[in-house]
């Protein structure tokens, strides 16, 4: 290549079957008229020096190298989709027998749940009938009474359990419409005599057409619940408040009773199964150990969620969050 005129002087081709002689006349003009002492240029690599009378460039043709390059990134990606194939089925695999004993305890539980609460409601019954007659025939005393008391809470947490383990397995269902203004009034109305024996007043804000999207069925037994632990923790004379608030598409009930120097870090562990923070102050109210167990299940069944907060030493509030209308 001459750079005073830019004219080719001779190309040498003998050693490439790639290309033809007017490509080659191409790439080396391209080159040569280029800044590049080194560089690719289509499928080659090229080396350009200048001497005194004229330039030299050398060209290596790569096509066949880019090829395998390409068969060897296409090969890799492969065996790598595939080995993920293989891995995850792997895992699958050894993770569904990993975990099929922890389901079968599971199911097994829930089946013994059913079974054994179902066989408890005969004797209890028995119970209750036998001290039935022992009050016609001796007449009513204490122990009587406690064997009663007793029946009671034991068709309570027999109830409760199957009621838990009932929603356990129960789909997600739809959520419609739900007055809670409505809800709260006729629960009020069922337990307020509950409350009156306790000389306990209930204050509600809830205005009218308070309308939240829930499952009727166990949005009422998630507020009763909660309701219900209020009155049998407070102390008589004292008051239960029901408050509401609303924002961004969410409605907030808390409902605030008595309830004096709880810890702080053990509000959570209220929701745990037969979790006890004082046991001879719970059987004393009559609590079945899983109210608020269920509680909490009657929310997710809302997708709704319920927490506790101390607002002071002496009481406890239970939020519960809803999805608006």
């Amino acid at each position: 290549f001459s750079s005073p005129i830019q004219d080719i002087l001779t190309t040498n081709r003998d050693n490439i079957v790639s290309i033809s002689g007017d490509e080659i006349i191409t790439l080396v003009f391209n080159v040569m008229t280029g800044k590049a002492t080194y560089g690719n240029q289509g499928n080659f690599r090229f080396r350009k020096t200048t001497f005194t009378d004229g330039t030299l460039s050398v060209f290596l043709d790569m096509s066949q190298t880019k090829q395998l390059y390409k068969i060897s990134l296409q090969t890799s990606y492969l065996l790598l989709a595939l080995t993920l194939v293989v891995v995850y089925f792997i895992i699958r695999l050894l993770s569904k027998k990993a975990i099929q004993p922890t389901i079968d305890v599971i199911e097994q539980q829930k089946l013994f749940i059913n079974d054994a609460g179902h066989e408890l409601k005969t004797p209890l019954s028995i119970i209750s009938s036998s001290a039935d007659v022992l009050e016609l025939t001796k007449g009513r005393d204490q122990w009587t009474d406690n064997i009663h008391k007793q029946v009671i809470r034991m068709n309570h947490l027999v109830g409760d359990m199957l009621t838990l383990s009932r929603y356990d397995e129960l789909n997600q269902p739809d959520l419609t419409d739900i007055n809670l203004t409505a809800l709260f009034k006729r629960l009020l109305s069922e337990l307020s005599p509950m409350a009156q024996e306790k000389d306990l007043t209930i204050e509600s804000d809830l205005t009218e057409d308070f309308i939240v999207k829930g499952h009727e069925d166990s949005l009422n037994m998630l507020f009763r619940i909660l309701i219900d632990n209020a009155i049998r923790y407070t102390e008589p004379g004292q008051t239960i408040r029901i408050t509401s608030t609303k924002s961004s598409g969410q409605a907030q009930i808390n409902i605030t009773n008595q309830f004096p120097d709880f810890p702080e870090d053990q509000l959570e562990k209220i929701f745990e199964r037969f979790y006890r923070s004082d046991a001879s102050r719970s059987r004393n109210t009559g609590g079945s150990g899983i109210g608020l167990a269920l509680a909490r299940t009657m929310a997710k069944v809302n997708k709704a969620t319920v927490s506790a907060i101390k607002p002071n030493n002496e009481e406890i509030t239970f939020q519960v969050r809803l999805k608006q209308k």
